[in-house]
């Protein structure tokens, strides 16, 4: 690649920035799966209460 010219340059930038995007998508992907199975999980392990008619 010559640093000159700028087609090609401007072509592994945008390849380079597509692949950052498709990173960040997965780490943000994953997180949101991790919190969705957590909270999930937590609110299986959450008793019932009996409600306090008497309050």
């Amino acid at each position: 690649m010559n640093i000159n010219d700028e087609e090609a340059y401007d072509h592994k930038m945008e390849e380079i920035i597509v692949s950052m995007e498709v990173f960040i998508l997965d780490v943000i992907g994953t997180a949101v799966k991790r919190l969705l199975d957590n909270n999930a999980a937590f609110l299986q392990d959450v008793p019932h209460q009996n409600q306090d008619d008497d309050f």
